[in-house]
Formats: structure tokens, C-alpha cells, sequence
């Protein structure tokens, strides 16, 4: 028996209703925003007075550049290499003197010559303290709000030699505190008394794990102003320096390097850089002059036997002759 079904279908419709809760409607969003105008205008103003008040406070952060000259010992085969350069990676001189300046002894030179390690400045008003300094003209009168010590006015210090033992390094700073008559205190939490100390001399106390040795050569502030001074070790400070300082040479096979660094002191940074560039150049003078050396050593050892053979030489040109 075959059964046959005829079935047909009738086309769908392809406009579904579509429900007016989904739709989005421009005009109650305006209505919100026009209905809560004073808050939306208060958050837009608070950012904007917040992003003001961040660039107008925050520390300035500077950026210089130190750039160095390698003389190429072999300009020949630099000539030869030009020509297939753009086909295989050729290290140039310049690859090698760069880590030569970040090694430690450039480095860690440099960081013992600027005592980058000691760390000292003005205990100032929090939040806008350092923003009142940068336009102080002269000293301020230390305080804030109650509280003793804080300044924010041109006060300095300097302080030419902060030796401490190996427990106090890299841990919570030491305060000095200026006196009357060229004097001053420092105090630690660490310490079960302050030390009193005076401004040029040589300051030393026997601490808990061994002698601690200060010289502070000035202090630019009223009686009561303090300042806070931190000691970090050699080579915490020497790694952070060799992190920080970005090498690179200038241009295709220049042979000149470009030392770029950043800090938030105008003057240390430029001390910083120099004193690398002095560091570079006196290793690669030492290093010429010990190579120097060292082959007026041989010479000299060599000189005996060229006389000798020079001698002999002679006397067999006169037998000849």
C-alpha cells in the first residue's frame, strides 16, 4: 500500500513584533542626564580639579643624556664590514663599550664618587610641601599644623661622608634635626638616644652592629627645621643605577653611545652622568696605559737579545767586509 502525503508550507513571516521595552529610546537618557546635571557636573569637576592638583604637586621628573665616542681599533676591517652589514648582524665596537659602562666598576665608581647612596633631604609639609619649596624664595619657620620639624621653605643640606653599619642600610632613615650654633641632633628609631653632632666635623657613635661615622658639611635652615636622611647600600644603589640607565648606540655602526637617564634632581642627575663619563674614560685610559706598559716590558725584556743579535750581525757584515 503507498501512501502519499502532500504537505505544503506557507512562508514565514520575517517582520516579528518587536517589544517597545527593548527599544532604545535617546530621549530618557537626556531626561536622566538633564534631571542629575549637578551631580554629573560635580564629578566632572572634581576630576578636573584632581588631575589639576596631581600636575601642579607632583614631583617633576628630569631627563638628560650623556653621549660617548668609541674609537674603533681596527678602521679596516670596520671598512670591510660596512659593505655586508645589511646582511649579517655585525657587532660593532660600540656593543662591547656598552657593557663595559654598565658593568659595576663604571657604575659602582660613579655611585661612590656622587654618593648616590646617601639620600638626605627636607622633612617638608606633606602633600604641597615640596610644591611651596620649588617657589620659596627663603627659609620657612619649621612646623605644621602642631607638628614640629616640617619645612617648606629653600632649605638644603649636604652631607659629605654617612657611614653606617650594615643593619641600618636600606631600613628606616635617620632624622637630623638643625640647632642653634652650627648644631644638630640625629635620632633613629633604633637609637635609645639622640647624637648630637656639629655642622663640618666629623661625627662618629658607637651604634648597635658597629661605628657610625656622619659629616654633614651644611644645613640651610632655622633651628627646629629637620631633615631626613637614608643609607642604602653599595650595591642596592649600584644595581638600581644599572637598571635604570638606558645605553644604546646613536645610529648604524656610529660608534656613539648614548646614556639616557632619568631623576627627580636636577643636579644630581647631571652629576651622575658626569661622573660616568669621567669613570669610562679613565678605565679606558688606565687600560691603554696598562697595555702600553706591558709592551715596553717586553721590549725591554727583548731589547738584550736584539743587541746581541745586532752585535753578531755587525761582526759577521766586518768579517765579510
Amino acid at each position: 500500500m503507498n501512501a502519499f502525503v502532500n504537505s505544503s508550507a506557507s512562508p514565514i513571516n520575517a517582520a516579528t513584533p518587536v517589544d517597545d521595552d527593548d527599544v532604545i529610546r535617546l530621549s530618557e537618557y537626556l531626561d536622566i542626564l538633564i534631571d542629575r546635571r549637578w551631580l554629573v557636573a560635580s564629578i566632572t569637576c572634581l576630576a578636573v580639579a584632581l588631575g589639576v592638583a596631581y600636575a601642579l604637586l607632583s614631583t617633576p621628573i628630569y631627563q638628560s643624556n650623556l653621549l660617548v665616542q668609541v674609537e674603533d681599533s681596527a678602521p679596516d676591517a670596520k671598512n670591510f664590514l660596512g659593505d655586508t652589514a645589511n646582511l649579517f648582524d655585525v657587532k660593532t665596537p660600540a656593543s662591547g663599550e656598552i657593557q663595559i659602562i654598565r658593568s659595576r666598576m663604571i657604575i659602582g665608581g660613579a655611585v661612590e664618587a656622587t654618593r648616590l647612596y646617601i639620600d638626605a633631604r627636607p622633612h617638608y609639609i606633606p602633600v604641597i610641601g615640596e610644591w611651596l619649596s620649588r617657589r620659596a624664595k627663603g627659609l620657612s619657620e619649621p612646623g605644621f599644623l602642631g607638628l614640629s620639624g616640617y619645612v617648606s621653605g629653600a632649605e638644603a643640606i649636604d652631607i659629605a661622608k654617612f657611614d653606617v653599619p650594615s643593619v641600618f642600610e636600606d631600613q628606616k632613615p635617620f632624622t637630623i634635626t638643625a640647632q642653634t650654633g652650627g648644631e644638630y641632633t640625629l635620632t633613629h628609631p633604633d637609637l635609645n638616644e639622640s647624637i648630637t653632632g656639629t655642622v663640618g666635623k666629623l661625627l662618629t657613635q658607637q651604634v648597635a652592629g658597629g661605628t657610625l661615622a656622619l659629616v654633614v658639611s651644611r644645613i640651610d635652615g632655622k633651628p627646629g627645621a629637620q631633615f631626613v636622611v637614608s643609607r642604602a647600600s653599595l650595591l642596592a644603589t649600584t644595581e638600581d643605577l644599572q637598571k635604570r640607565l638606558q645605553l644604546s648606540e646613536q645610529g648604524k655602526q656610529s660608534n656613539v653611545i648614548s646614556a639616557t637617564l632619568e631623576d627627580t634632581d636636577r643636579d644630581r642627575l647631571r652629576r651622575i652622568l658626569n661622573e660616568i663619563g669621567l669613570q669610562y674614560v679613565r678605565q679606558n685610559v688606565d687600560r691603554k696605559a696598562a697595555e702600553a706598559e706591558k709592551t715596553l716590558q717586553f721590549l725591554d725584556g727583548q731589547l738584550p737579545d736584539f743587541k746581541k743579535q745586532l752585535e753578531n750581525s755587525e761582526d759577521a757584515y766586518a768579517d765579510f767586509r
